[in-house]
């Protein structure tokens, strides 16, 4: 057991960090994790450790900012760690590792003992409301196993204000356990690029002097890709619409569609291969607008990105997007063509002027959304744990 005059140890349940691919989720995971080894409270008060499976430990490499983390290896193969967690057969996580708090950056966790505490990101609930979004195996799997997640663990970190009103009213969670992280953004990387840039990327992709809008994510049903083209198809074919993303689930039609418009003489592009964050931030900066047309969102980060790259958002009127875009959105409904194809055409007809008081506005906006900021914003929550944990011993 901690003794008051020792740090706790915070032990962070990184797998995101080494999982084959690299998401958004990773991302801000790590993002959260370098500003709180940058806080003098965290520094003061804690021991920070990332846990891992052992194969996976040189993984952790690939992120900045994290090189005062130690590492410790989890005795189970990642597959099987993963799986049995996700059927609740694990044992408690302090009693193999250790008592202090414990961070779980991504929907499960692992239950511990009345030693320790822990923290658990939910950054969405599309699972529970709206199913029809989600991958069938997946949802079932969120659907049986988030209750208990959320009952076993003292602090559920999620990363909007629209997402936390959801988790209290939809399972009836306590105010005080949701704690709002918004996530951050590379400033470094997403930022206005020069047209030079913007061209030679934009030649590689066979766009040329052509004008363009850019979609970044998955495709898959929420991201509603399908209103997206059909709305970008009532547009002139002077238009170019680039989609960079993987191809997710439930995606035929949208596929088709594609196929559909480009027999028809409209520039789709999806690039072939990776695309780096540079590249992506380029061809952002470059791009008529950003589209973001969701049904359902958590958070919204390429909308962020975009607009710290000069770039106006075209995205749905819903909670998440608004907290992101602010004043600086232009908005639609998801749910309806026109309205998308009117918000594109309002952002094709944007004047020099009203662009450059679009993006004034988001620059004041976006402030907020730094991981630094969300580090300070989860130092309560924190204190708090501290303490619990004094008062223990």
């Amino acid at each position: 057991m901690a003794r008051s005059s020792k740090k706790l140890t915070l032990f962070v349940e990184a797998s995101p960090l080494v999982s084959d691919q690299v998401s958004g989720v990773p991302h801000a995971l790590a993002g959260l994790l370098a500003a709180l080894a940058r806080q003098p409270y965290v520094q003061q008060h804690f021991d920070l450790t990332l846990i891992v499976p052992k194969s996976r430990i040189p993984l952790l490499q690939r992120w900045k900012g994290l090189e005062t983390y130690k590492h410790k290896a989890v005795p189970l193969k990642f597959r099987i760690m993963n799986g049995l967690a996700r059927r609740g057969l694990l044992p408690q996580m302090d009693r193999l590792l250790g008592s202090g708090v414990y961070l779980f950056g991504n929907f499960f966790n692992w239950s511990v003992t009345g030693r320790s505490q822990s923290l658990t990101y939910i950054h969405d609930i599309c699972f529970a409301l709206h199913p029809e979004y989600v991958q069938p195996a997946n949802q079932a799997m969120l659907q049986k196993n988030v209750p208990r997640y959320i009952a076993q663990t003292d602090y559920i970190i999620t990363v909007s204000q629209s997402v936390r009103r959801e988790i209290i009213e939809h399972f009836g969670v306590a105010e005080e356990r949701v704690v709002v992280l918004y996530n951050g953004f590379e400033a470094s990387v997403y930022k206005p690029y020069p047209k030079a840039a913007v061209a030679h990327e934009c030649l590689k992709h066979g766009l040329a002097d052509k004008p363009y809008f850019v979609y970044i994510g998955n495709i898959e049903p929420r991201k509603n890709i399908e209103g997206l083209l059909r709305a970008f198809m009532k547009l002139p074919k002077k238009y170019g619409l680039v989609l960079i993303g993987s191809d997710g689930w439930l995606n035929e039609s949208v596929l088709a569609l594609i196929a559909k418009a480009q027999s028809k003489g409209y520039t789709v592009v999806r690039p072939v291969g990776y695309v780096t964050d540079v590249q992506v931030a380029t061809l952002m900066s470059g791009a008529i607008a950003l589209l973001q047309p969701s049904f359902y969102e958590g958070f919204g980060m390429p909308p962020l990105e975009a607009l710290a790259c000069g770039t106006p958002v075209v995205v749905a009127d819903i909670g998440p997007l608004r907290e992101v875009a602010g004043e600086a959105g232009i908005y639609c409904d998801p749910h309806d063509i026109g309205s998308i194809e009117r918000a594109m055409q309002q952002a094709i007809d944007l004047s020099v002027t009203q662009k450059a008081k679009l993006i004034t506005k988001a620059q004041a906006h976006i402030a907020q959304f730094s991981w630094d900021v969300s580090a300070q914003a989860l130092l309560p929550a924190l204190r708090t744990i501290v303490a619990r944990q004094k008062a223990r011993d």
